[in-house]
């Protein structure tokens, strides 16, 4: 008769703290999820500071990943996603609002 009642005080003690380590681990995703910077701003602006075109292929297909690294008045570096036509007429050194490039090249910062 001892034995089931050793295994049910295990299970009473061991649940609660299965539970902890699982919100930890929900908390640590959504955390990590929500506050991760984005290539997927909604406004941006400053002076394109370099380009990156990434190819990529899975079993699903190929597919062409266009970036800029983009650096505001502040200083700060960051990197956004645009599409074919944002990224074929960028160039190092324009300036670029929410995707729209402002004024050709500049050699003024």
């Amino acid at each position: 008769m001892k034995e089931p009642l050793k295994f049910w005080n295990f299970l009473k003690a061991s649940v609660p703290i299965l539970v902890v380590i699982l919100l930890l681990i929900i908390f640590g995703f959504a955390y990590g999820w929500n506050f991760s910077p984005s290539l997927h701003r909604d406004e941006y602006e400053g002076r394109i500071v370099d380009k990156s075109l990434t190819f990529s292929e899975t079993q699903l297909g190929s597919g062409i990943r266009r970036r800029l690294l983009i650096e505001d008045k502040n200083g700060t570096q960051f990197e956004v996603a645009v599409k074919a036509d944002v990224y074929d007429r960028a160039q190092i050194g324009m300036l670029i609002k929410n995707g729209i490039i402002e004024n050709s090249l500049s050699s003024s910062r």
